[in-house]
């Protein structure tokens, strides 16, 4: 009997586990490492949960469950081949043109979703899989095109940003941003702006919202529409627009958090899952423990992430980076591509353990590029930092980070052995920076569920609820000038109007009513004045 009735409840949890699991399809098209090391916590969890998970990606998972499958996406993206490294370092500035920056995110956006969809492995997924899937989780992060697998296998959309908060994201579901006190992401303004500062940024936000619109948003569409043809033609009707697709998403999971993130209004499916990377920290190479322990004095970390190559610097500016670290007491711990020989103080890698690094107690400073990756570990671990912004979110990354007084932001352009020194000192002698990192620290700790515990949360009730409809505002589908109430407006102002000018029309023919009789008695009055007078 005992053994039947095990039986009985194994064969339960069987049904049970068949019934609660679902097939979900990953897209993570932008051949970003460090934007990948968001996305493998949740896969490899999803998968520990029962669930079955398809990858479109550049990067293999280490996992040996049979409910995987990837599609790699090959040829690799070849940073070197793509991008002129060399050039972020010369051109490297304290403040880029937004205007540029903006521009740039849309060709690369282009260029890096063009050269996936061409992809010959994703080719053939896109023409021949035949699947179903329950939920498609795409990358938010230039990468619209990729929302047509949500199209295809008719399926519930959920979305990552892999950045913070960006206005588009806040447009798909349903919300204007106040621009008066929301900066535009990759600007230089922070909440609290002056007058010119909140012009530039609506001129800037504009520019970006009208862009989107009429320029980037029908390329991605074009992209996508190409790379699809042939669900097209099994339609036999045209394929939606990525700005069409955009309004499906059910939520959006943000790598935000108010330890970073200024505060903005949102909508209910835009959820915070800033940390999801920061794993459990494994045990340090021997060679690196061992420096690390040694380090009376302490250690400093240099890493300017995992596509900026510190080898690729102009000579002079690398040169006056270890003239300065060969002056100091402390340790050097650096991200360094090549074999070049370096002062005994300097040890290098081409490639670090980061979080295990920050995490140890000897670690006393960062000097990095203000990534939001890097700099939410710092955070984490309660260190300050030196930034040197290269692209993108970094300039306003940096700026963050100086006004929380956490750090301090620094220009490529302008790096010397001296400025270089004095930044360091400045940082690590001035304890005001250790208190307020440690505040933030536990800002960024004090959470209700751990960020991967919310993302899986939030997967699994679009799942349980098919897309969560309840959850989109009918903002969505409103115009602009509706979602502002305009025509309201315009409306009142125009009934107002008519009011105003009724009124205006009245008193004007009282007016001259009452001239005309007071003129029509003076005239009577002179008239009978004279004959008197006769």
């Amino acid at each position: 009997m005992k053994f039947i009735s095990l039986l009985s409840t194994l064969a339960f949890f069987s049904i049970l586990n068949v019934t609660t699991s679902s097939r979900i399809l990953f897209v993570v098209a932008f051949p970003g490492k460090s934007h990948w090391l968001m996305f493998e916590p949740l896969i490899n969890e999803l998968l520990n949960r029962g669930h079955e998970v398809t990858t479109i990606t550049h990067y293999p998972l280490k996992t040996d469950s049979k409910s995987y499958k990837e599609i790699l996406i090959n040829p690799p993206w070849i940073w070197d081949e793509k991008v002129n490294m060399s050039a972020y370092f010369t051109r490297a500035v304290r403040k880029e043109s937004v205007i540029f920056k903006i521009t740039s995110l849309w060709g690369f956006g282009i260029s890096t979703t063009q050269f996936t969809l061409e992809s010959p492995s994703v080719k053939s997924f896109i023409e021949n899989d035949n699947s179903k899937f329950d939920l498609v989780i795409s990358e938010q992060f230039q990468q619209e095109s990729m929302n047509m697998f949500a199209h295809k296998y008719n399926s519930p959309l959920i979305t990552i940003g892999t950045l913070d908060y960006a206005d588009y994201m806040h447009n798909a579901q349903g919300q204007i941003t106040p621009w008066s006190h929301v900066p535009h992401f990759v600007s230089y303004s922070t909440d609290k702006m002056s007058f010119m500062e909140r012009l530039e940024n609506i001129f800037v936000s504009l520019y970006d919202a009208i862009g989107r619109k009429l320029y980037y948003l029908p390329k991605m569409t074009e992209l996508a529409r190409k790379a699809f043809e042939k669900l097209e033609n099994q339609q036999g009707g045209r394929l939606p627009s990525v700005e069409q697709l955009e309004k499906r998403i059910s939520v959006h999971l943000m790598n935000a958090h108010p330890a970073f993130s200024y505060p903005r209004p949102k909508m209910p499916g835009m959820v915070d899952i800033a940390g999801v990377h920061i794993k459990a920290l494994k045990p340090l190479p021997n060679d690196i423990q061992k420096f690390l322990d040694d380090a009376n004095d302490g250690v400093i970390l240099v890493s300017f992430g995992t596509f900026l190559q510190s080898s690729k610097m102009p000579p002079e500016k690398y040169q006056a980076m270890i003239d300065a670290f060969s002056s100091l007491k402390q340790r050097i711990i650096w991200k360094w591509e090549d074999d070049k020989k370096f002062p005994p103080n300097i040890y290098t890698s081409k490639w670090l353990p980061q979080a295990e690094i920050l995490a140890h107690k000897n670690v006393k400073l960062m000097i990095g590029h203000g990534g939001i990756f890097g700099a939410q570990e710092a955070v984490y671990y309660g260190k300050p930092m030196i930034i040197y912004p290269f692209y993108g979110d970094q300039h306003l990354n940096g700026f963050k980070i100086e006004q929380s007084g956490i750090g301090i932001l620094q220009s490529m352009d302008e790096l010397s052995t001296e400025s270089l020194l004095h930044a360091i000192n400045h940082v690590i002698h001035n304890e005001t920076f250790y208190k307020n990192i440690k505040i933030k620290s536990e800002i960024f700790k004090a959470n209700q569920n751990s960020p991967l515990e919310t993302a899986l949360w939030w997967i699994e009730y679009v799942l349980k609820f098919n897309g969560a409809p309840h959850l989109q505002s009918p903002a969505r589908n409103l115009p602009w000038f509706r979602y502002l109430s305009l025509d309201i407006a315009f409306v009142i102002f125009g009934a107002l109007y008519i009011i105003y000018d009724f009124i205006r029309k009245l008193f004007n023919k009282l007016s001259t009513d009452k001239t005309e009789g007071q003129k029509t008695n003076n005239f009577k009055n002179n008239k009978s004045k004279k004959k008197k007078s006769e």
